[in-house]
């Protein structure tokens, strides 16, 4: 094995398109509350939080499913042998390490919530992967909270909140009501909707893995019809209070034109998903999802610009 082919696995096995995503989505929390007025050190900053938390996350879940790894996914450098399990790990402790020093530097309440997501995150990896629903939900939880971290660093930056509070008042609240501060909140409640439906479709498409290893999601407690459904009720919630933050003044009409194609998207990909339930095109509606969920990140970008 070549020094080349090592180091190319040791990115892989980060995931970097998942973390450039994780970025981009705290990056996006920030931007939705400060828009141009956000300094290009803190986007920086943010956007490094986003991508190490996740790749140490990724790697964390890969040391741990080797063995399912072994039949879903044999092609992860883990399973492959390229990169042994001590190497893994150390490179996970590195990344976490980045992470949460640079999210104490942007203040008490980014770090806090650095900290909740990764410990969330290493309970998915541990324990909560063969809780079936109850995996999905921490996971779903991990990809919405990068809103709320990057809005919390705005909230700072623009004196909504003080730089060491770790609480928030009733009048917190009310001010966040009908104003921008309260934008990353509901980019947050629509990821957490469109992930908990996409991850219960990944459990229809690894149904086959995750059954020889005890895995106990929906599809294989409950079968995947139901599971279909239970995906296509938390997607389709997410499509319905997509208009939200249009409604509430807070993005503009470039905002709702771009999420409705999001939402045909969504709703395209969840009927393909109940015309057939098998894995291998569940697998297909998974990713289709996906796409769904970048183009909604762009809609927020361009109500807050347009």
């Amino acid at each position: 094995m070549g020094v080349i082919e090592k180091v190319i696995d040791l990115i892989k096995i980060t995931r970097p398109l998942n973390g450039f995503m994780m970025g981009v989505a705290a990056f996006i929390g920030a931007f939705v509350v400060m828009g141009f007025s956000i300094d290009f050190q803190t986007i920086i900053i943010i956007f490094i939080i986003g991508f190490t938390l996740n790749g140490a996350s990724m790697i964390v879940n890969d040391y741990v499913d080797r063995s399912i790894d072994l039949i879903n996914r044999p092609d992860r450098p883990l399973v492959k042998g390229t990169i042994k399990p001590d190497e893994a790990l150390s490179l996970a402790v590195i990344l976490t390490g980045i992470g949460i020093f640079l999210s104490s530097y942007l203040g008490l309440v980014p770090l806090i919530i650095a900290v909740i997501a990764l410990i969330v995150s290493l309970t998915y990896n541990i324990w909560g992967k063969k809780m079936g629903f109850i995996g999905n939900l921490m996971v779903a939880f991990d990809t919405a909270i990068p809103f709320i971290f990057g809005g919390s660093v705005a909230w700072i930056l623009t004196g909504f909140i003080s730089n060491s509070q770790v609480y928030v008042s009733i009048s917190y609240i009310i001010n966040l009501y009908n104003s921008i501060w309260v934008t990353p909140i509901l980019l947050g409640i629509l990821a957490f909707l469109s992930n908990v439906g996409r991850e219960i479709v990944k459990g229809i498409a690894d149904i086959s893995g995750d059954r020889m290893v005890g895995i106990k999601t929906i599809a294989i407690v409950y079968g995947s019809r139901t599971a279909g459904r239970a995906a296509t009720a938390f997607i389709l919630s997410a499509v319905a209070l997509s208009p939200l933050p249009y409604v509430f003044g807070l993005l503009g009409v470039s905002y709702i034109i771009v999420v409705m194609f999001a939402d045909i998207i969504f709703i395209y990909y969840i009927i393909k998903l109940l015309k057939n339930l098998d894995p291998k095109n569940a697998y297909i509606v998974k990713n289709g999802l996906l796409k769904a969920m970048l183009l909604s990140l762009i809609a927020f970008v361009i109500g807050r610009v347009i």
